[in-house]
C-alpha cells in the first residue's frame, strides 16, 4: 500500500484505518446535539466527524410521498422531513468545524 495522509493522520498500513463518524443529520438540526456527537465521535476514536449536508428544495419534490413507516415518523413527505433537518448554514458548519478542530478531530 501506497503511504499517503488524511489531514495529519499518516495511512501507513492497512492495521491502521482512518475511521469516520457517520453523524449525517442525527443531530436532527440541533447544533449542540451536533456537538456532542463530535464529541462522542472523537472520545470513541473516530479521526473524522461527517455529516450531510443539502437543502430539502434540492434533494426532494414538494409532491414526494413518505417511503417510511409513518407510525414512527409521521411526516409525509420527503420533502418536509428533508426540510426538518437542513437548517445548519454555512456559519454553523463553520462552527461545527471549528469544534471538531478544538475535539482533535478532522470536519
Amino acid at each position: 500500500m501506497k503511504n499517503f495522509s488524511i489531514g495529519n493522520f499518516k495511512l501507513d498500513n492497512v492495521y491502521n484505518p482512518y475511521i469516520i463518524a457517520e453523524i449525517g443529520v442525527n443531530h436532527e438540526g440541533d447544533l449542540s446535539l451536533a456537538k456532542k456527537l463530535i464529541k462522542q465521535a472523537a472520545i470513541a476514536g473516530a479521526h473524522a466527524a461527517k455529516f450531510q449536508t443539502y437543502k430539502a428544495e434540492t434533494l426532494a419534490s414538494k409532491n414526494s410521498p413518505a417511503y417510511w413507516d409513518k407510525s414512527k415518523e409521521k411526516t409525509n413527505s420527503q420533502y418536509a422531513l428533508f426540510k426538518k433537518y437542513d437548517g445548519f448554514d454555512h456559519k454553523e458548519y463553520k462552527e461545527l468545524a471549528n469544534y471538531c478542530s478544538k475535539c482533535n478531530i478532522d470536519f
